[in-house]
């Protein structure tokens, strides 16, 4: 196996390692379930063997350290609210295991994988990781609901057990991201399928519809949101005015003429999604804002605390105590303050031009920008930065490219 093969298999087989775990058991494979995180260090080593084989051949850029010490220091901080100082028991920490053990296993395994992909990202297939992808998600899209059923969860919750209740909202979470990911991954390489080019452009619009729709059917209303803003973003950065023009009229004549269509899709197959885009005035954006006891105010009152070194890295009181702002700067105030948040947000800032750039070059490349931009955008209403394996991966591959300046303007 070529050391190439072995680091692209790797991402694939992290990218839905969560889901997989949550789903095999349904199946009758919990065995397998509880065995599959020794099978992503298994491949983990031998990326590992091979990475230290062609140590010289290692790149790491300036923009790649700067992110190496915002990894450190943010699971140092954890750590220590973890470990350390803990204001709360383990089992009320969101995103936290129960034991340290099952802690340090996932922090090896994501420590590895950041550095492997970071240092060596120019080893990465990316056309393999285009191509398969969007299949690995179709497959455990149709094995996983064909099997619990398409109204069991997001659409309709299950009553008998809240831990099955939340069993199947994270497992819809993390399908509806591996759904936008994998259409980002088509994007990148999709119009490169087959040979013939009429055919490969067929399959480019059925594979992307096919995505779009399983993204819908999921019924999760931030990764849909931050997948259109993504898409949009990406494509503005891509493309020239009058090409966009034009495209924004196009679409506007397809959303006229389909429109009847595509409301009786959502209405028989996703009327629940209607209802979660409904609620986020009337309901406070599920209990992110409209009064004071939201976890945004609830977040913004624990920073203003302690506002220039942080207090905690999850809320410490209130009904979402244990848990994250949904918000990924608020996080970052309430775990580092002001001092620290501002010493890194040139990172960030520094990855997004970086990803711009990236996009402009297009090629399969391409497809770690728009993921970086998807998750980046995500984390600004849901989810937390910790332990979540996608932010981590497309930032380092993202920070392991070098900023392209433009040549100074020589006097005459």
């Amino acid at each position: 196996m070529k050391f190439s093969t072995a680091l692209t298999l790797l991402l694939l087989f992290l990218l839905p390692g969560t889901f997989l775990i949550v789903t095999l058991p349904y199946y009758g494979l919990a065995w397998l379930s509880s065995i599959i995180v020794y099978l992503k260090m298994f491949l983990l080593m031998t990326c590992i063997y091979f990475a230290i084989k062609y140590q010289h051949r290692a790149s790491i850029s300036k923009t790649f350290k700067y992110f190496l010490l915002f990894y450190i220091v943010y699971h140092l901080f954890a750590f220590k609210d973890i470990f350390v100082s803990p204001a709360m028991p383990h089992y009320l920490m969101a995103d936290v295991p129960l034991t340290s053990l099952e802690l340090y296993r996932d922090f090896f395994i994501q420590t590895s994988s950041v550095l492997l992909v970071g240092m060596y990202r120019r080893y990465i297939n990316f056309k393999l990781l285009a191509k398969i992808t969007p299949l690995v998600v179709f497959v455990l899209f149709f094995a996983y609901y064909s099997k619990v059923g398409f109204t069991t969860y997001g659409i309709v919750d299950v009553e008998e057990s809240s831990a099955i209740r939340e069993e199947g909202y994270v497992v819809s979470f993390t399908l509806a991201r591996f759904f936008a990911i994998a259409f980002f991954c088509h994007l990148a390489f999709g119009k490169n399928l087959f040979r013939d080019r009429e055919l490969s452009e067929m399959a480019y619009i059925f594979i992307s519809l096919c995505l779009a729709i399983g993204l819908i059917l999921t019924i999760k209303r931030g990764p849909i949101l931050s997948f259109l803003f993504t898409y949009l973003y990406c494509y503005f950065i891509k493309t020239d005015k009058s090409r966009l023009a034009v495209s924004v009229f196009i679409s506007a004549i397809v959303i006229f003429l389909f429109g009847n269509f595509l409301l009786d899709f959502v209405e028989a197959n996703a009327s629940g999604l209607v209802e979660r885009f409904l609620s986020i005035s009337s309901g406070g954006g599920s209990g992110r804002f409209g009064d004071s006891n939201s976890v945004y105010d609830v977040s913004l009152r624990q920073i203003a605390e302690s506002p220039l070194f942080g207090s905690y890295f999850r809320i410490l009181s209130g009904s979402f105590r244990g848990g994250y702002p949904h918000n990924f700067f608020l996080e970052m105030l309430m775990t580092f303050g002001i001092v620290i948040t501002c010493a890194f947000v040139p990172l960030f800032w520094r990855g997004i031009k970086l990803a711009n750039q990236i996009l402009k070059s297009g090629g399969c490349q391409a497809l770690s920008a728009m993921c970086f931009i998807y998750i980046f955008c995500a984390l600004m209403t849901s989810s937390s930065v910790f332990l979540k394996l996608e932010f981590w991966l497309f930032l380092s591959i993202v920070c392991s490219y070098k900023l392209n300046r433009k040549p100074k303007k020589w006097r005459r």
